[in-house]
C-alpha cells in the first residue's frame, strides 16, 4: 500500500492522477488568465503498481491555444510519481473545455479535461475585435510613414553633404592650379555629414 500526499507548491494546487484502475480523471482549470500572460498548472501521476510504467501524450490541444506541456513521455517507477506541467500563454479570447490523452499504449488511457478560459473571453465582441486590429493597422502604418520621413530626411542631409563635399573638392582642385590656399571646411560641418552619412549606412536594410 502506498501513500500519496495531495501537494500544494506556491499555492497552486497540484491535480493528482492515479494510473491504478478505476480511478476518477482530474480535471484542470485555467481560470481569467489575462492575455498575453502566462500560468501553469500541475498534473501529479501516480503510479501505484509495483512495475515501473513509460507514459506517453497520445493527444494534445491544438497548437492555435498555445498551451505547451512539459513533456511528452517519461518512464513512472514502481509506487512513485511524476508532475506533468500545463503552461497556457493565450494571446486571443479564449473560452472552452478540451482534452489530452496519456496513453502507456496497451492498458492505460486517460482523458484530461482542461478548461481555458482567459480574462478578456466574455469583453470582447465581434466588432470590439475588428475594431482592434484596426487600430492595430493604423499604428503599423504611422510607424511606416514615420521610418519612410525618417529616410527622406536622411537622403536630404547626404545629398547636401555630397554637396558640400563635391565643391570642396573642386576648389581644392582649382586653387591647387593657381597656387593658391584654400580654408578648411568648419569642423561641425565636417562632423555632422560623416555622421549623417552613417546614420544613413546603418539604415538600409539588411545592415547590423
Amino acid at each position: 500500500m502506498f501513500q500519496w500526499v495531495h501537494e500544494n507548491v506556491e499555492g497552486t494546487e497540484i491535480e493528482v492522477l492515479s494510473l491504478a484502475p478505476f480511478t476518477l480523471n482530474p480535471k484542470i482549470i485555467f481560470y481569467n488568465v489575462p492575455l498575453g500572460t502566462s500560468q501553469t498548472r500541475k498534473l501529479l501521476i501516480q503510479n501505484p503498481a509495483k512495475q515501473g510504467v513509460k507514459i506517453f501524450v497520445a493527444k494534445t490541444l491544438p497548437e492555435e491555444l498555445r498551451v505547451t506541456l512539459s513533456w511528452t513521455a517519461s518512464y513512472i517507477g514502481p509506487g512513485s510519481g511524476k508532475i506533468l506541467e500545463m503552461t497556457w500563454n493565450p494571446v486571443d479570447g479564449e473560452a472552452g473545455i478540451y482534452n489530452f490523452t496519456l496513453t502507456d499504449g496497451k492498458r492505460i488511457n486517460r482523458s484530461i479535461r482542461v478548461t481555458l478560459k482567459s480574462a478578456e473571453a466574455e469583453r470582447f465582441n465581434a466588432k470590439e475585435k475588428e475594431k482592434l486590429l484596426e487600430n492595430d493597422k493604423l499604428v503599423k502604418a504611422a510607424v511606416k510613414i514615420q521610418k519612410w520621413y525618417r529616410t527622406i530626411n536622411l537622403m536630404r542631409e547626404r545629398r547636401i553633404c555630397k554637396i558640400l563635399t563635391d565643391s570642396y573638392i573642386a576648389v581644392t582642385m582649382r586653387a591647387t592650379e593657381l597656387g593658391t590656399a584654400v580654408r578648411p571646411p568648419r569642423y561641425e560641418v565636417l562632423n555632422n555629414c560623416r555622421r549623417s552619412a552613417a546614420v544613413f549606412e546603418n539604415s538600409k536594410p539588411g545592415s547590423s
